[in-house]
């Protein structure tokens, strides 16, 4: 179970929930980009149970996503923890 959690939610693989455009195709119908940025993404997870959402953070200085990353790795029980850059876009049902 994750160390940060507080209840028994089942962990989600990162890689379902943050596709890569070149596995989703209607990532590229969304709009036009103009909500788009890129951030880095910190995950934490457990060998055989996945990664833990409790720990998941964006991201848009490296330097900042880094020291998440070196803490994740020394204060908690966290087997793994992967960073990466990728690619968000705001979407919202208000128009403006």
């Amino acid at each position: 179970m994750c160390p940060l959690s507080s209840s028994n939610v089942p962990l989600i693989r990162l890689s379902t929930i943050l596709a890569k455009p070149s596995q989703i195709g209607y990532l590229s119908h969304m709009n036009n980009g103009a909500n788009a940025m890129q951030v880095y993404v910190v995950i934490g997870g457990i060998n055989y149970e996945g990664e833990c959402f409790d720990t998941l953070r964006l991201f848009d200085c490296k330097s900042a996503a880094e020291a998440y990353k070196e803490q994740l790795e020394d204060e908690f029980a966290i087997d793994y923890v992967l960073m990466e850059v990728r690619q968000v876009e705001m979407q919202s049902a208000i128009v403006a």
